[in-house]
């Protein structure tokens, strides 16, 4: 393949992998696909974003540790080439009541619209101090955050299980954690979503209300509270998320 000037090798079954997608009916054998000098297949489109959708292609899997630009870039690549599922899991907003929600990035995924399905992410919060898992929009309604209306803990599995109790649900099922090793590094990304309504109004609301982080200073720890919240876990624990999505997380830890 040619993808805009970009050179890529993979099969014609990778290439179908999801048969009501553009992308397999243009490697269906209907469509009239340009070829260059060199015998490629030519796609006119993102050629530095597509190794992404190949390798989603191939297992299944969504990117981790990308930054805004390129989310929002493969967000519009997922829905020209008609990947559904991958366009979901990255947190953008599908199909609603006949009505397409375009360009979701621009407020961080999540959607005005309160007939839309909310998406939000989880990831390490490398802007603060003390190795916080925080959440991408922040201020979220009926979350119980330690710092700065972000900062959920230092653990994603309890900060998976403070996003269930607030009525967000994982897109994964069974919900997968990152590995210990990697829990304060950018490796890693847990989407979640909610169909509440009362949590998405207030959404709605406070969406156009957000802004930027405030600055952290270098150790600081929630007013009044330890240098550790409660629950937290070191790089030393190991745990494991149970399989329901629709209630809290449970995690059992064991000193390792």
């Amino acid at each position: 393949l040619n993808v805009g000037g970009t050179r890529y090798a993979t099969t014609p079954e990778t290439l179908r992998r999801y048969p009501g997608s553009h992308l397999a009916y243009l490697f269906s054998g209907r469509a009239s696909l340009v070829r260059d000098a060199d015998g490629c297949f030519c796609l006119d489109r993102d050629g530095e974003v597509f190794r992404y959708i190949l390798n989603f292609l191939r297992d299944g899997s969504p990117p981790l540790g990308v930054g805004r630009g390129v989310r929002v870039a493969l967000l519009r690549e997922a829905a020209y080439y008609g990947l559904h599922d991958l366009h979901e899991l990255l947190g953008g907003v599908q199909e609603v009541a006949g009505r397409r929600v375009d360009d979701p990035g621009m407020q961080d995924f999540v959607s005005p619209d309160p007939r839309s399905r909310f998406y939000v992410r989880l990831r390490y919060g490398q802007e603060y101090s003390a190795d916080w898992v925080v959440s991408s929009p922040r201020n979220l309604p009926r979350v119980e955050y330690e710092l700065h209306s972000a900062c959920l803990s230092r653990s994603p599995v309890e900060a998976m299980n403070k996003m269930c109790k607030a009525g967000f649900k994982p897109c994964d099922d069974p919900p997968r954690a990152p590995r210990v090793p990697d829990f304060y590094t950018d490796r890693w990304v847990i989407h979640m979503y909610t169909d509440k309504l009362g949590v998405r109004d207030s959404l709605e609301r406070q969406t156009s209300m957000s802004s930027g982080p405030p600055s952290a200073k270098r150790g600081s720890t929630p007013s009044g509270g330890p240098s550790s919240p409660s629950g937290g876990h070191s790089p030393g624990t190991s745990q494991r998320a149970l399989s329901s999505p629709s209630s809290p997380i449970l995690a059992s830890a064991s000193s390792r």
